[in-house]
Order: C-alpha cells, then sequence, then structure tokens
C-alpha cells in the first residue's frame, strides 16, 4: 500500500509540474506568440507586430446576432417545462465537470422551437457565469442538440477569424483572468455576464499560427490527461487491494 501511495505521490507531482510548464507555455504563446521578431505595444502589453488586437466580438459573425449570447431568464426554463427525452439543456454540470454526457434535463420540441437562439451547435464555446465561473468546454458534433440554460453564456466564433479551441485557451489564460479580477463585481469573481465578457482585450494571431499554438498546449493537455488516467488506476488498484485485503482475501505474511 505504502508503495502505491508513493507512486499515487509521484503521479501528481507530474501533474502538478505540467501544469504549471502549461500555464507559462500559456503566458508565453497567448501574449508572444511563436517565432516573432517585432513586436508593438498595446493595452496588454507587447505583442507580435502582425497581430491584431480586439475583443470577442471582433472574433465572431457580425451577421449572427446570437453570436454572443447568455442562456435565458430563469423564468423561461422552469423545471415544469421538462420531459424525459428531446433536446438537451445544457448547465454548469457538463461545463465544469468538462463531460457533456452528465445531466438529464430535456425540453420537448415546441420549447425548443420557442428557445432557439439559446440552441448551440459545433464549434460553440460554453463558458460558466456563476459561482465557479469561468469555465469553459467546447461544442462538438459528438453533442446531443440543445440549449444552454441560464449559468452559462455561448461565443460562436467565426472559423475564419479564431478557432474554437484558441478561443477556449484565452478564455482559461491568465491574460483574460486578469482582465476579469479587474472588472468582476464587488471584486469577488464569483458572476460573469456579456458586458464583462464583451470588454476583454486579446491579440488575435493568423490562423495558422493559432493552429501552431493549439497543438502545442494540446500537448500538455494529452500529458495531463494521460497521468490523470494513472492516477485514477493507481487508486482503483489501491482501494481494491485495500478491501481483498481487510475481508481477508489476501492473506499477510
Amino acid at each position: 500500500l505504502n508503495m502505491i501511495d508513493q507512486d499515487i505521490a509521484k503521479t501528481d507531482q507530474i501533474i502538478q509540474k505540467t501544469e504549471e510548464l502549461k500555464q507559462g507555455m500559456m503566458r508565453e504563446l497567448l501574449t508572444k506568440g511563436i517565432g516573432h521578431k517585432k513586436f508593438i505595444k498595446s493595452s496588454i502589453g507587447e505583442m507580435p507586430a502582425d497581430w491584431v488586437l480586439g475583443k470577442i466580438q471582433d472574433i465572431v459573425n457580425l451577421g449572427d446576432k446570437n453570436a454572443i449570447q447568455p442562456g435565458p431568464f430563469g423564468s423561461s426554463l422552469k423545471k415544469s417545462f421538462f420531459v424525459k427525452f428531446g433536446y438537451k439543456v445544457y448547465g454548469q454540470e457538463q461545463v465544469i465537470s468538462g463531460n457533456h454526457k452528465i445531466g438529464n434535463y430535456y425540453i420537448d420540441q415546441s420549447k425548443f422551437n420557442q428557445m432557439k437562439m439559446f440552441s448551440i451547435k459545433n464549434g460553440d464555446v460554453l463558458i460558466s457565469l456563476v459561482g465557479t465561473i469561468g469555465q469553459v468546454l467546447i461544442v462538438t458534433n459528438e453533442w446531443e442538440k440543445g440549449i444552454i440554460n441560464p449559468r452559462l453564456l455561448k461565443i460562436s466564433p467565426n472559423k475564419d477569424k479564431m478557432r474554437s479551441s484558441y478561443l477556449a485557451y484565452l478564455l482559461k489564460s491568465k491574460l483574460i483572468r486578469n482582465q476579469l479580477d479587474k472588472i468582476s463585481h464587488g471584486g469577488t469573481m464569483n458572476v460573469l455576464n456579456g458586458k464583462n465578457l464583451k470588454s476583454l482585450n486579446f491579440g488575435i494571431p493568423p490562423l495558422n499560427e493559432q493552429g501552431k499554438i493549439i497543438s502545442t498546449l494540446n500537448a500538455f493537455d494529452e500529458k495531463l490527461l494521460l497521468n490523470e488516467v494513472i492516477k485514477n488506476k493507481l487508486i482503483a488498484l489501491k482501494n481494491g487491494l485495500m478491501q481483498d485485503i481487510f475481508s481477508q482475501k489476501v492473506q499477510i505474511n
């Protein structure tokens, strides 16, 4: 059991160190880019000369009035509207856990037609707005068709301006978190809204450079995921072994 505990501790150290390296890499890549020699001064500090300083509204399709869309008012989505099957209602539980498959709230066709402005599509980026705020999840083709609830906001980036994965990394970065700290209600960072998000400033790299940055950061995420899997297997091994030992299925010499 001590040997397993030591392996769990070592895996935790790897996860912590990888996360620290990832955060440092995010700070570098999302402000300095890759291989640049010419920089200009901006409101977010120095950034590459061929980047554009922009806001959320600059990376969405201006023709889409629902491209930056907070969820509906609570009164328009009461529990009495929910059904067993239909169109899924997504909330913070999916975004915070990173698992779109959990949850069993649904609305019927009629209610979905009324709330189409809150519907999600492939490539949308969802953000948690209340309590555990600023958590991010990207909608993919694997998701059930549905809408967001009042505790989420969706952003539909224009694929010709910004990739969904790049936007997700931006929203999780220190660059954005520091700006949110300054504009948060009461300085407690417990509520976000569309106005807050529209005030954020960041550099917009060319699409090909966005792809390179995404690939670099994805490598860190893959290592983090791998070590989380290893840790969970070690914990399951320990729990199973303890159960066998204390139920006397295993003889200890």
